[in-house]
């Protein structure tokens, strides 16, 4: 029996509290003694030149609180993180994860990255301001002019922030497709509302089931031969489903939306794969 944590902020816990019961609930089945504790319990950095964690070492922590410093720090401990600190860096600050599409020759919608005392820049209107640090929709913002653009950065957080030149079209469809254990088990088609530019399900999009096309996996093969994510989500804006662009990954994915119309439940996939990752093969 391997001895795990399940990490979450405390508002994070509050909004998931059905999907983390099923790692607690369920890890055995796995061979995985699962614990719930929340980031505000925590204590961790370094004591007289060692790091520091005030759980122990546990064999492995599946980390959904989007902190890197923690991940980090436990995987100096020796400890299997579930995603390591690098895609949890990577997924949690857009800018890093928008260089890493332009390296991998993955294609996003032109974007540029402005320190905030001086200014955001927008090549044309309408322009999308975001959050270096966001998720959800949160802290994106869709400005038609100059003035709207300096109030949206009024109320964006930290010395930095992207624009983005708007996707047009008559519908804006953002599509999801979740990745486990380095590979694709399945994608979600989210549109948003007519008039609406965001098409996060938190935001009342529609959604269906999508095959992706071969383009679109031959760009998220460009990220997987990088990178490993044990569980996350690659977004995906398309306005005519010939050309898409590289919007955000998620490492603290939602999979509701897969769970309810492909009728899987992620969370037993995901420990299915931990057991694997520690043991070499399932329980």
């Amino acid at each position: 029996m391997k001895r795990g944590l399940l990490i979450y902020t405390d508002s994070g816990y509050e909004a998931n509290k059905d999907f983390a019961q099923r790692f607690k609930l369920g890890g055995n089945k796995y061979g995985l003694d699962i614990d719930i504790l929340l980031e505000s319990k925590t204590v961790y950095g370094i004591n007289e030149g060692n790091f520091y964690f005030n759980y122990g070492k546990p064999d492995f922590v599946i980390n959904r609180t989007r902190n890197y410093y923690l991940a980090f720090i436990l995987e100096q401990l020796g400890i299997r993180v579930f995603n390591n600190s690098g895609v949890t860096r990577q997924c949690n600050d857009k800018a890093d994860a928008y260089l890493a599409a332009a390296k991998y020759k993955v294609p996003c919608l032109s974007t540029y990255i402005s320190a905030k005392e001086y200014g955001l820049y927008a090549e044309s209107f309408p322009a999308v301001a975001k959050q270096l640090f966001s998720h959800g929709g949160k802290k994106v913002f869709l400005c038609s002019c100059k003035k709207e653009l300096e109030e949206s950065a009024l109320q964006i957080e930290g010395g930095y922030a992207i624009t983005q030149n708007f996707l047009g079209g008559k519908e804006i469809n953002d599509i999801r497709v979740y990745v486990l254990a380095n590979k694709i088990i399945g994608a979600v088609k989210r549109t948003a509302h007519e008039g609406g530019f965001k098409a996060n399900y938190c935001c009342g999009a529609d959604i269906a089931l999508f095959s992706p096309h071969q383009r679109l996996v031959r760009y998220i093969n460009r990220f997987l031969k990088h990178n490993y994510y044990d569980f996350a989500g690659f977004d995906f804006l398309t306005a005519d489903f010939a050309n898409y662009y590289f919007n955000e990954i998620e490492d603290c994915v939602g999979s509701r939306t897969l769970c309810i119309l492909k009728d899987i439940d992620t969370s037993s996939l995901f420990m299915q794969h931990i057991s694997i990752a520690l043991n070499g093969k399932p329980c």
